[in-house]
Order: C-alpha cells, then structure tokens, then sequence
C-alpha cells in the first residue's frame, strides 16, 4: 500500500558468555577465595558481580 511506513525492528541476539567465549573458571583466581566460595555454595556464580569481566576469551574468541 503506497503511503505506508514500516517501522524498523531491533533484533536482539544473546550470546551465552560462559564456556562459549570466555573460560569460566579463568575468573577464580582473581575472585576473593570467601566471595567465591560464598557465591558456589548458593550455585549462583553468575551472579557474583563483575565476574564476566574477569575471565579470559576462549580460543578465537576475539577473532570470531
């Protein structure tokens, strides 16, 4: 129909961060021994605040 306008869609993606472009586990040693402990006996380490900015890319990662 002439005269109509299409508004644009944002497209969202989400990428799983943990073991898929970065190493999880890289964040420990740079994570207080207590705080860490204290987040794994909840199992909520990826709530621990920070902690994806502390892991190291996985191979290619950086690349890809």
């Amino acid at each position: 129909m002439a005269g109509d306008t299409v508004s644009p869609v944002k497209k969202i993606v989400y990428v799983d961060m943990d073991n898929t472009l970065v190493d999880f586990m890289s964040a420990k040693p740079r994570v207080p021994a207590e705080l860490w402990d204290e987040y794994e006996r909840q199992e909520r380490l990826d709530d621990l605040p920070g902690i994806f900015a502390l892991m190291d890319p996985v191979p290619h990662a950086v690349e890809s």
